[in-house]
């Protein structure tokens, strides 16, 4: 009686219940797997993002890299050109005073060798022509030590 009762009244409603319990979970199972693949589109969009980002850093930091080693190379070249240009003044220098210390020697030798001729010729000749003989004689002397 009791399965009179079940199948008569109540069979219907357990299957229905069972049937909708059913696609209730299908239902949940089909969301679950939607949910699943947009997860997986996501994480693989932030991993291209991770690659593009690092990628990104990688060549930003190459380029960082390029330019200190070009500002380098410049400060180098930059450096040597500005001791080159010191040493070929100090050199210049030292030219210019190595002449102007000449040129005040023959002046002094021109001078020591006008009073000395003075002196032994007693006589007092004019001293531009004098120095003009002096400057002669170590022009001549100059010509025969090159």
């Amino acid at each position: 009686m009791l399965v009179f009762l079940l199948s008569r009244f109540g069979w219907k409603p357990i299957v229905g219940a069972l049937e909708n319990r059913e696609q209730a979970i299908r239902q949940a199972i089909a969301e679950a797997h939607q949910a699943r693949d947009e997860a997986q589109k996501i994480l693989e969009a932030q991993n291209k993002l991770i690659a593009s980002a690092e990628a990104e850093a990688r060549e930003i930091v190459q380029a960082a890299r390029e330019t200190s080693e070009q500002i380098r190379r410049e400060a180098d070249v930059n450096a040597r050109t500005e001791s080159q240009r010191l040493l070929d003044q100090a050199r210049r220098e030292i030219e210019n005073a190595k002449e102007l210390a000449l040129r005040d020697i023959r002046d002094v030798v021109a001078d020591l060798a006008v009073a000395g001729a003075s002196k032994i010729l007693k006589e007092t000749l004019d001293p531009e022509r004098h120095r003009w003989m002096v400057d002669d004689l170590v022009t001549s002397l100059e010509k025969s030590k090159a």
